[in-house]
């Protein structure tokens, strides 16, 4: 739940990023939000829902807080905790009680499966983006990057024999070569050469792609 008159940019970032690691993104509903509690123009859209944890960024009042508790039961209402030192930048990353499903671990399944329109899938690339300054706010926010949604520069080359990364990277950081790259990754140098390879049928996928659509019952 946000504040959308006093939702910065990054905060956005920090729920999409962590949305995009579980169930590809597609478990996650945000909703506009008040100190009295949600937009009623939202809040039978989240009654539908029904989730079983709400987030909040918004500190709400004990009414918000009882009416969500009767209305919805929640089995977690969480506050959101800045946790940092006052000279800290602002941290916006959820921290939520428990775990969903990892996006990554679709893979395996992802791979084993066959279709009427498609062969079985044997070399599997997911988006992601070198360290350097290597930016697409599009791709970040509409298919998700490995590294911004687990934080972990060395996650798209844990399991080369499950997925590669299709990889954003600066043509400076490209041809430079003391920077390290990875051997089994292929590497764009812009955005519209990602977004072409994602026209290709089951070419690369993005975070969002690896969703609950792929995963067994």
């Amino acid at each position: 739940m946000i504040a959308l008159e006093e939702c910065p940019h990054d905060l956005l970032d920090a729920l999409f990023d962590e949305s995009y690691s579980r169930w590809g993104g597609r478990r996650t509903l945000i909703v506009p939000t008040a100190q009295a509690g949600i937009d009623a123009r939202y809040f039978q859209w989240l009654r539908l829902f029904d989730p079983d944890i709400i987030y909040s960024y918004v500190s709400l009042d004990d009414s918000a807080v009882a009416y969500l508790n009767e209305t919805l039961c929640p089995a977690y209402l969480v506050a959101h905790s800045d946790r940092r030192f006052s000279s800290d930048p602002a941290n916006y990353e959820p921290a939520l009680p428990w775990r969903g499903l990892n996006s990554l671990s679709i893979v395996p399944f992802l791979q084993g499966r066959q279709s009427l329109f498609w062969e079985r899938l044997t070399d599997i690339q997911v988006i992601d983006k070198y360290f350097d300054r290597s930016e697409s706010a599009f791709l970040r926010e509409n298919f998700g990057f490995i590294r911004t949604s687990f934080r972990n520069s060395n996650r798209s080359e844990a399991a080369p024999e499950y997925y590669r990364g299709a990889t954003l990277i600066s043509e400076s950081s490209l041809s430079d070569g003391r920077l390290r790259k990875s051997s089994s990754a292929t590497y764009f140098t812009d955005e519209i050469s990602i977004l072409g390879a994602l026209s290709k049928p089951n070419q690369i996928f993005g975070l969002s792609d690896l969703s609950d659509l792929f995963a067994p019952a």
